[in-house]
Formats: C-alpha cells, sequence, structure tokens
C-alpha cells in the first residue's frame, strides 16, 4: 500500500459514515421492490446517482487537489444518506412503515455523544494510542453506550435482553 495510506485516514473515515445508509439500503431494497409493481428502488437510485454526480462535481471544481479524495468520499456518504433518505419515504408510502424518532432519539443522542467522547479521548491522548488502550476504551464506550440506553428504557434492547436471557419470546 506503501508510505502514502496515513494520509488516507481521514478518506476512510469519512466512507465509513455512509456504512449504516448503505445497510438500511440494502434491508429495504429489495422489500420495496417486492412490494410494488413500480420501480421505486430503480427511481430512488437514479435520483442519487444524479446527485452523486452533482456532488462530485462540486468537489473536483471547488476542493483544492490535495482534499479532493477527501470531497469525492463526502459526495458518496451524501449520496447515501439521500438514498437511505428516499428509501425511506418509499417504504412509509407503499408499506407505512415509519421511523418512530422520539424512541430513537435518545439512542442517537447517546451515541454522538460517545463518539465525541471518543473523539476527545483520542484528542487528548495525540491520536497515539496502543491496542490494549482502543480496545479499552471501546469496551467503556460500548458498556457506557447500553447502560445509557438501558436507562432511556429503549424498547429494542429491553426486548433482545428477553430474547437472549428469557424463554425467546419478546414482550
Amino acid at each position: 500500500v506503501g508510505p502514502g495510506i496515513r494520509g488516507g485516514g481521514l478518506t476512510v473515515r469519512i466512507l465509513l459514515l455512509g456504512v449504516p445508509f448503505y445497510v438500511f439500503i440494502n434491508a429495504m431494497g429489495s422489500t420495496i421492490d417486492a412490494a410494488s409493481v413500480k420501480a421505486h428502488n430503480a427511481r430512488n437510485m437514479t435520483i442519487s446517482l444524479a446527485c452523486f454526480l452533482l456532488l462530485v462535481a462540486t468537489a473536483v471544481a471547488g476542493a483544492p487537489r490535495h482534499y479532493l479524495s477527501e470531497g469525492i468520499a463526502c459526495a458518496w456518504s451524501a449520496t447515501l444518506a439521500i438514498f437511505a433518505f428516499l428509501t425511506s419515504r418509499s417504504a412509509g408510502l407503499l408499506l407505512g412503515l415509519r421511523i418512530p424518532w422520539p424512541a430513537a432519539l435518545p439512542g442517537l443522542y447517546c451515541a454522538v455523544a460517545l463518539g465525541v467522547a471518543g473523539f476527545l479521548l483520542r484528542f487528548f491522548r495525540h491520536f497515539q494510542a496502543g491496542l490494549p488502550e482502543c480496545l479499552g476504551a471501546i469496551a467503556l464506550l460500548s458498556a457506557a453506550y447500553v447502560s445509557l440506553l438501558h436507562a432511556s428504557g429503549a424498547s429494542w434492547l429491553r426486548e433482545c435482553r428477553l430474547m437472549l436471557f428469557c424463554d425467546g419470546q419478546p414482550s
């Protein structure tokens, strides 16, 4: 890979921001295709492709050359977010599915707060940490996340716990 890979860490992190959107798109795409004869998913993909081309053109035209890969990575992650939004909208129209935002927000707030805590931990360690420190931080932040979700009364966490440790049937 070479010594130039060290500078690509930011690009990889930006690309990783799109992973949850990608997972959602893949989880819902086949369901949307099966729910309607009309090509909703193809329409969403075409709109997303147009957005991607526009965002890449903007990055190429406006970003300094040394930030071009980061600009294209931002375009890709933003496109996945747009595609996921369109997929969510199609699922809502076709299947009546809605994201229960009041129930989801506490978990999202906790994830953002702990993500900031993880970043600050790395920042104050000058981005130099060994494997034991990283694994310890991940374990602590994960335990804090599950604890905060439990304290907020997240219903899906309660259902998972019941399925794992009880008779296997959610309430």
